[in-house]
This record gives structure tokens, sequence and C-alpha cells, in this order.
């Protein structure tokens, strides 16, 4: 994408919210990233949650940015093989965004869980960036 997508909130996440997105991803992909971001800002000052995908490297790279300063950043394993799509679910629960991956309608694997520095009521819009062909579904399902 040589634009970020960006899609305000329609409401805001509360405990125990989720936000599933499903996207296709360029052949030659190197890396895309999920910032769910407080304010629309397409360069955004403060991230709540930045999920970032390296290919290349099977790692996924978890971090938040405040007044402009990354926060401390945790890296885990990417546990997808090559494939042209992604889904991937957020539940915002107990102060922690976790992140599954979802095989099927009824079957999500947990990728990692990430403590959250922002209310939740702070997030604004979900952002997505890099080396993403198009989002085919963002859903929030809200409990």
């Amino acid at each position: 994408m040589s634009r970020p997508f960006i899609a305000i909130i329609p409401q805001s996440i509360n405990e125990g919210d989720k936000v599933l997105l499903k996207g296709l991803v360029k052949d030659d992909a190197y890396e895309f990233s999920i910032n769910f971001v407080t304010g629309t800002s397409p360069n955004p000052e403060d991230i709540a949650y930045h999920f970032k995908t390296i290919f290349s490297e099977n790692i996924v790279v978890e971090n938040s940015k405040r007044n402009g300063d990354w926060m401390d950043e945790q890296v885990k394993e990417w546990p997808v093989s090559d494939g042209p799509g992604f889904a991937l679910e957020f539940a915002f629960t107990g102060g922690n965004v976790y992140t599954y991956l979802v095989e099927d309608e009824h079957s999500r694997n947990l990728i990692s869980y990430y403590p959250l520095d922002y209310d939740l009521h702070e997030i604004d819009s979900v952002q997505v960036w890099g080396d993403v062909e198009k989002i085919q579904e963002l859903t929030f399902r809200y409990s």
C-alpha cells in the first residue's frame, strides 16, 4: 500500500471487544503492520498497539509509541507459512491485547499478548501499512 489503510473505530473499544482483520499481502511482501492509533493522522505520534510482521525473518514485532517515541518492543516468531493472506483477531482483555491467528470460523491460535499502556477509549482508528494488496474484511465485535 502506498498510503495506509485507515479505518475510524465506530465506537470506543471496551474490555472484551475484538477486531477481526483479513487481507491479502503482495507476492513479494517484506512486511506489513497494523496499528491501533490514538487519533486518525497518517503519521501518528501515539500508537497504543503496533503489530508488525517481517516475512524474511519470520517474526512479529510488537510495541507502542508515545509522543513520537517507540517503547520497548517484543519480538516473537511468526507462526505462518508463506501464503497470500492473513486473518488476525485482536481481543482487548485485562489491560492486554491478545492477537490470534484465525484459521477458520471456529479456530483461533494465540500468537501473542501485549500489555497496553493506553486506555482503550483513547484508541480512535486502525491503520494498516506496508505490503498489503488489499483489506478483505474489517469487523468490530463489541462485547
